[in-house]
């Protein structure tokens, strides 16, 4: 009774802290990326393609080698000229001989130029006391493939010294000739007494009734597919064996509770993924998530904001955890644009200047550049993302997530970008200008996307050819007058300008050598569509005690704002709403209406944001103002 306690109690301590050193690989290329919804974490990790089998995974004889002697297969390569060695699957029986763990050697030769191509000393293989057991997914290492590769297995554990247990075992399936061999002296593989032989002998001159070594080999060839490799040629030569040991083949095993070897195990190799997170690269880690093995990213929703630390993930199967993969990461805090621009000290340079910020903005211009150069704007403000590394597509409207380094060239602030992914394109937003006058085209809207009504050109016989960008054009509002810089990548180049009064759409820009950078404000129209001529939409100056119309309120509006007017007579009044270029949007009234105070509804729901221009027409008077709606 006590001796069955005993052997119960030492198979199961086996299984619990005898884990086998059948690792799965760990992850590769670790990178953490700020997204809008928190830091998010991406590796790769390599599975095999392609599977070289010529068994059928059923365990049916037993081979005990002798120490310094192991069993592997010869596989032809030579079809896969770049292929990579992953790992193999194998089956092994101890006969009830002793418990595991048991050690391995793996040893895989050049049998083209018959050396020694590496050798791996740490396999720990789990139990097989009872049954046999299938090791899954031992890693080769990725190594490059020979076009003859060998790979044999030296058991390293024997209870009496003789034999090298647990013993490796073959199939039921008919035996494949050219594959499977018994190598007779792990020293001297190659025989260096004896050129024209070999220490390797195939399983079927070993033993009459041999079948095939349950061993299989799993490389990457980038094609997904499973293959069933051919017989091996040119292989070295094969000399009669000469053993009398019956040990080394023990015969049959048959018992039909061990299910045959599945062709392609990649799901039993690998479970899933941890992933951690840590203030140090070797101090505690704070395991915070576990996701599937068909994962390859996962979002951290909660980092920790302006901080340095650190990310690591590992993969784990049943037996075993991987190494961790790991990488530092700082978390940039998300600010507002007015934020990343503030200037404390009013020096004209930005505070956070060379600091890592993350902002959210929507895209108010084009691509000024063959690489990255738009302005940003949200709520407040606005700033210019530049790009020198990289070429970008975004349309004006894109809301963006984006982080970089606040810099400042020629007085102009800036979000500076190294690469692609400081990018994240959120949806669509559209933003409209803002109304200014002349005289704020300043520090405070640098960078924003204005509207200013009312202009006109100083020099328009300065404006730039075809080609060509226009550098010393200035406007007016009959006050103050406004440097106008034309861009020769947009369609404003050899364009014929408005002569009279216009009203205008640009970016506050700024261009100057001066130090402080206080002065070098400019206006950056973006198309010709920016240049509105004023009578497109007719503002007739109100007539007193006779028509008036008062602000429409709320203003900003979203989506409904309401229009009031005061009648003095009967009178025909037509009501209509245009959009900044002057384009009829809907005409809300056409009627006419008694005297008194009249309030009519406009609803923008259907409408995008922007500047809408209402006209509200009494009888031969008119009066336009302006709504502005939001989303």
């Amino acid at each position: 009774m006590m001796r069955s306690l005993f052997l119960f109690l030492f198979l199961l301590f086996s299984f619990v802290w005898a884990k086998p050193n059948v690792v799965p690989r760990p992850p590769k290329s670790l990178k953490v990326l700020p997204t809008n919804e928190g830091a998010q974490v991406q590796w790769e990790l390599n599975l095999p393609d392609t599977a070289l089998c010529f068994n059928n995974g059923q365990a049916f004889g037993i081979w005990a080698p002798h120490l310094k002697q192991a069993l592997g297969c010869v596989f032809d390569l030579s079809q896969f000229p770049d292929a990579t060695l992953e790992q193999i699957d194998f089956l092994h029986y101890s006969r009830q001989e002793m418990h595991g763990p048991y050690y391995y050697r793996i040893w895989v030769f050049d049998m083209d130029s018959s050396k020694l191509y590496y050798s791996i000393d740490s396999l720990r293989a789990g139990d097989s006391y009872d049954v046999p057991r299938f090791e899954i997914g031992v890693h080769l290492g990725s190594k490059a493939a020979r076009p003859h590769v060998g790979i044999f297995i030296e058991g390293l554990s024997s209870p009496d010294e003789t034999n090298s247990f647990p013993a490796l075992m073959t199939d039921s399936s008919d035996y494949v000739p050219g594959v499977s061999y018994y190598l007779t002296d792990v020293t001297d593989p190659f025989l260096k007494s004896d050129p024209n032989f070999t220490n390797f002998y195939e399983l079927k001159d070993v033993a009459q009734g041999a079948t095939n070594l349950v061993l299989d080999l799993w490389i990457n060839t980038n094609e997904g597919k499973i293959t069933r490799a051919p017989q091996l040629h040119n292989s070295p030569i094969i000399r009669a064996p000469q053993f009398s040991d019956s040990s080394i083949y023990a015969g049959a095993f048959d018992d039909p509770a061990v299910e045959p070897l599945q062709s392609n195990q990649n799901n039993s190799i690998m479970d899933g993924f941890y992933i951690y997170r840590g203030d140090t690269a070797s101090g505690e880690w704070e395991m915070i998530s576990e996701v599937g093995a068909e994962e390859r990213q996962y979002l951290d929703s909660s980092p920790f904001a302006d901080s340095t630390y650190f990310y690591a993930v590992s993969s784990f199967n049943d037996w075993a955890i991987s190494e961790k993969k790991i990488t530092a990461y700082f978390q940039p805090k998300i600010l507002d644009i007015k934020q990343a621009r503030i200037d404390a000290d009013s020096d004209f340079n930005a505070d956070l200047i060379g600091k890592t910020v993350a902002l959210r903005g929507t895209v108010v211009s084009p691509n000024f550049s063959s690489k990255v150069q738009i302005f940003i704007n949200d709520s407040q403000a606005g700033i210019q993302v530049y790009s020198s590394k990289f070429s970008l597509n975004l349309n004006v409207g894109d809301s963006l997530f984006v982080y970089g380094k606040i810099d400042q060239y020629k007085g102009l602030t800036e979000l500076v970008l190294d690469s692609l992914a400081q990018i994240q394109v959120l949806g669509q937003n559209e933003r409209p200008p803002v109304p200014i006058s002349l005289q704020e085209v300043n520090e405070t809207n640098e960078g924003r996307l204005v509207y200013i009504e009312n202009l006109l050109l100083v020099n328009s016989e300065d404006w730039p050819a075809e080609g060509s960008n226009g550098y010393s054009l200035q406007v007016t509002d009959g006050q103050d007058s406004v440097k106008l810089f034309i861009d020769k990548d947009t369609d404003l180049d050899g364009w014929t300008p408005p002569t009279g009064t216009f009203h205008l759409i640009a970016i506050v820009d700024q261009y100057t050598s001066n130090t402080p950078a206080n002065d070098g404000y400019e206006l950056r129209p973006r198309s010709q569509q920016d240049f509105i001529p004023a009578t497109n939409v007719e503002d007739i100056p109100q007539i007193a005690g006779q028509f008036e119309l008062k602000a429409c309120y709320p203003n900003p509006f979203n989506p409904q704002t309401t229009i009031e007017y005061y009648l003095p007579a009967k009178t025909d009044v037509k009501i209509s709403v245009f959009n900044i270029n002057g384009k009829l949007i809907k005409t809300l009234l056409a009627e006419t209406q008694p005297p008194g105070v009249h309030r009519i509804p406009f609803n923008g729901s259907n409408l995008s944001s922007g500047i809408y221009l209402i006209s509200v027409k009494a009888g031969h008077l008119k009066k336009v103002q302006k709504a502005i709606l939001i989303k």
